[in-house]
């Protein structure tokens, strides 16, 4: 027969085995690699990302994205590296990673922010097209985002950075 306490502790530990379960896939730890959101994040610093949709992001939220494909970035310029290294599949991915973590500054519905970002200087909308963001780094001389790629899109949008984590101290040998 149960016991209250028992049964107490079987629905407890059910709780939290579904809740594990659920937040699995929806988590990551993230090392940032680059110098493009100094001085929020830098080199080295680990964050943690929340999976989330892009109706759960905000301007000035901070969120890793999916860095745009080798076919897109033809014409695109990322500072400080050649053109034709931009255009290699192998030196673009050195550069930009497989995921980029920038800070959002216009999301659908807000006004195209032509003044800060070049690359939509000349964009016919007014207004930033659902399924689309605007996303730069903080550091701008050392960024690839936005300024030079123009929207984001959706798909791309993998998370939201929630926090910034304690650095890892190795054991003491």
């Amino acid at each position: 027969m149960w016991t209250i306490a028992g049964a107490g502790l079987l629905i407890v530990t059910v709780c939290v085995a579904l809740v594990i379960r659920r937040m699995r896939g929806r988590l990551t730890v993230v090392t940032v690699h680059g110098q493009s959101m100094t001085p929020a994040l830098h080199p080295g610093d680990r964050v943690l990302v929340r999976r989330t949709a892009l109706d759960g992001v905000r301007n000035g939220d901070v969120v890793m994205v999916a860095r745009p494909s080798l076919a897109e970035s033809a014409t695109w310029t990322v500072p400080g590296v050649a053109k034709s290294a931009v255009v290699a599949d192998d030196a673009w991915a050195g550069v930009t990673g497989d995921w980029l973590i920038k800070r959002v500054v216009a999301v659908p519905g807000d006004e195209v922010p032509r003044d800060t970002v070049e690359a939509l200087r000349d964009t016919a909308e007014q207004a930033v097209p659902p399924g689309r963001f605007v996303a730069v780094g903080d550091n701008a001389e050392l960024s690839f985002d936005s300024r030079t790629c123009g929207y984001f899109t959706d798909e791309q949008l993998w998370g939201l950075v929630v926090k910034r984590l304690e650095p890892v101290v190795p054991p003491h040998a």
